[in-house]
């Protein structure tokens, strides 16, 4: 209910966009059963999904609570821009404080939208923030471990499941967990056999960690291209919330989400590598339920529930490895209940395709760093 309240109100913003969901199963080498939809979050306004948590988030600060005061964020860039446009609506002051390793065009942007900016290392910023909290009386708001600013990122699912009717798969990049968060706990009730999946980079692995501890982890070093994906830790929150309605966290490399984001540019879509992990999951064959190799070879459809009473039972294939070095289930993963991938006449009309939805989170880049990236996989 609290979900669907934050989406009606996030609605009556102007700041507000509803982004666009496209068909782009011809893109990717990928096998016929696959119909593949990219929802488009790189278009929301601010370049990323971040201000639909925020518009929501702010609406339950109490106004009384932060008159006189500044509110204090911790933010790799895209949680940043979109605080600072809000507090700006609002005519509230507000500092976050950024990682120094973070691009200087995200600085730069924060700081024309009105935000003040504070540099710091990685491992500080949650010690700054509090700092500034006991010493300067600012209020604290939270990037992605809060209730209010996840039940915001719930509209992304809800617009999911009007865009794309019979979803089968969802695949969402994981920083700090809110999207991801968000997203889950709309789809899940609707659809409790949708597959949603985490993905986050080798070197910023804290949700993965999290579900193999199954308790939320700090990491001591993060070290990836997507800074976007880089908090040091799980959320309390998040954790809880992506334990129960995640079905597992997918890790992809570097290089892995460079092909991915020139992919992107092929097709005429800017997207910084922290909105495009999820793409390189799919496209390097990460994806449980999706073997792209024995789907080729195959070309086997998707049985989503024993709809076919004539599959060959000794050709059944179970497609849904074990947790791995790049793959982690949830904690409360039940393999038992997941579908198999069986071959069936798809040519002639007896199979049912895949649908399945990569979010592409955000595209705030800047043009050399982009033609930088892309011309390095021309080069390969």
């Amino acid at each position: 209910m609290e979900m669907e309240k934050a989406y009606n109100l996030i609605k009556q913003n102007t700041l507000y966009r509803k982004t666009p969901m496209i068909n782009v199963e011809n893109i990717l080498n990928l096998p016929k059963f696959v119909n593949l939809n990219m929802k488009l979050e790189n278009m929301q306004h601010t370049g990323s999904f971040k201000i639909r948590g925020v518009i929501n988030q702010i609406a339950h600060v109490d106004k009384n609570a932060i008159l006189n005061r500044s509110i204090v964020a911790t933010s790799g860039g895209n949680y940043g821009k979109a605080l600072a446009t809000i507090s700006k609506q609002l005519q509230l002051q507000c500092l976050i404080v950024m990682p120094n390793h973070a691009p200087k065009y995200r600085v730069e942007t924060i700081k024309k939208l009105g935000g003040n900016v504070e540099l710091v290392e990685n491992n500080m910023l949650q010690k700054t923030a509090d700092y500034h909290v006991q010493k300067d009386n600012m209020m604290f708001l939270h990037p992605y471990d809060d209730y209010n600013l996840i039940a915001g990122h719930a509209s992304c699912g809800y617009e999911i499941l009007e865009q794309c009717h019979n979803v089968d798969i969802i695949i969402v990049c994981c920083g700090g967990g809110g999207l991801l968060a968000g997203i889950s706990s709309s789809v899940k009730p609707c659809l409790p056999n949708c597959k949603i999946y985490g993905v986050e980079p080798y070197g910023a692995s804290k949700m993965f960690q999290s579900f193999r501890m199954q308790t939320p982890v700090t990491l001591e070093n993060v070290d990836t291209i997507a800074t976007g994906l880089a908090p040091p830790y799980a959320g309390k929150i998040t954790y809880d919330i992506c334990s129960r309605n995640v079905d597992a966290i997918i890790l992809v490399s570097d290089e892995e989400i460079k092909a991915s984001m020139a992919k992107c540019y092929e097709t005429g879509l800017v997207v910084e590598p922290s909105g495009c992990a999820a793409l390189a999951a799919l496209m390097h064959g990460k994806v449980p339920g999706i073997d792209l190799k024995a789907a080729k070879e195959n070309d086997l459809p998707v049985n989503r529930g024993g709809d076919y009473e004539e599959i060959i039972e000794d050709k059944t294939e179970n497609l849904w490895p074990l947790s791995n070095d790049y793959i982690q289930y949830s904690p409360f993963f039940d393999a038992s209940s997941e579908p198999r991938v069986q071959q069936a006449l798809y040519e002639d009309g007896s199979g049912v395709k895949l649908n399945v939805v990569v979010v592409l989170t955000g595209g705030n880049i800047s043009p050399n760093d982009l033609a930088a990236i892309v011309n390095s996989q021309r080069e390969l």
